[in-house]
């Protein structure tokens, strides 16, 4: 059961997705305080910044509108620097041979809203082949990255894992080198080096990546977003089981 103000979020969400650029109602009898409170829990303030919704003119919705305005600047902050870094990573990978993909984050918000800050992001993830990632992390290395988790590879550990946590020490950003973004004993395997194969160029906000196809980004969402559902469910256990190969991945 949810509440109003859930509610007419989700309401709100629906209905700009099927009417595009018209107004939204305005949440007529709920608590601006309460409403931004449930935005910003689930990372929506920035979001909803974009959206042409009709407010009541009144000083707690005057204090909402400040609210989305803050929490829009200081996610374009972050997302403007961590594509900064991200597309500098990713620029040194290609001169040493290996390709790389951006999945989530500022790149996918950029990509699906036009808007790097309109999806806030921990960190960015950043995908090499699993072949390279050793190569890759070498190159990581003469840019000063760190491990945020322990020193890697560490080798009797990493035929298990799917990434590991770098940063910089002169910038906050967090990246994340992937390989996969399922578990490794997960139900379904992808293929991973095909996401390679057919990338797609963007150029979004003054910088320039690759990321996988529409089709296959696709494929990865519902993945990572069953696999999270999963893991917050006590009761019920949510697996993706096929799909992969009617995209040839």
């Amino acid at each position: 059961m949810t509440d109003g103000e859930t509610t007419w979020i989700l309401d709100a969400l629906r209905a700009w997705l099927r009417r595009g650029a018209d107004p939204v109602a305005g949440p007529a009898g709920l608590s601006a305080e309460r409403l931004g409170d449930r935005l910003e829990r689930n990372r929506l303030l920035p979001l909803f910044q974009q959206l042409p919704i009709t407010f009541p003119m009144t000083a707690g919705w005057d204090h909402f509108h400040a609210r989305m305005a803050d929490a829009y600047r200081r996610s374009l902050l972050q997302a403007l620097r961590q594509l900064q870094s991200g597309t500098r990573l990713m620029e040194a990978l290609r001169q040493a041979g290996i390709p790389s993909l951006a999945v989530r984050g500022p790149f996918l918000a950029a990509a699906v809203y036009g808007d790097p800050a309109a999806r806030i992001g921990a960190d960015i993830d950043i995908l090499v082949p699993r072949g390279a990632r050793r190569r890759a992390w070498q190159v990581c290395r003469t840019m000063d990255f760190r491990s945020l988790d322990w020193e890697c590879p560490l080798w009797p550990l990493d035929a298990h894992r799917i990434h590991w946590r770098i940063q910089r020490s002169d910038e906050p950003v967090v990246c994340e080198l992937h390989w996969a973004v399922e578990p490794v004993y997960g139900v379904m395997t992808l293929r991973y080096d095909a996401l390679f194969d057919r990338p797609s160029r963007l150029n979004k906000s003054g910088f320039e990546w690759y990321q996988p196809g529409p089709d296959r980004m696709l494929v990865l969402l519902c993945l990572h977003t069953g696999r999270h559902c999963a893991d917050a469910q006590s009761a019920h256990r949510v697996t993706i089981r096929s799909g992969a190969d009617a995209l040839d991945l």
